[in-house]
C-alpha cells in the first residue's frame, strides 16, 4: 500500500543541500585562490632565475 508524504517536507532538505553545495563551491574557490597565491611567487622566482642565466 502506498504511503502519503506530507506536503512541504522536502523543501528544507533541498534548501540545506543547495546551501551546502554553494558553501563547498565557495570553499573550493577560496582554496584554489590561496594555492595560487602561495605557489605563484615560487614560479616567478624560477622564471627569473632562468632569465638571469640567459643574460
Amino acid at each position: 500500500m502506498g504511503r502519503l508524504i506530507p506536503a512541504g517536507t522536502g523543501l528544507a532538505y533541498h534548501r540545506a543541500r543547495k546551501m551546502k553545495e554553494s558553501w563547498e563551491a565557495d570553499e573550493r574557490a577560496a582554496l584554489l585562490q590561496a594555492e595560487k597565491e602561495i605557489f605563484a611567487p615560487a614560479a616567478e622566482v624560477v622564471a627569473t632565475d632562468v632569465n638571469a642565466d640567459e643574460a
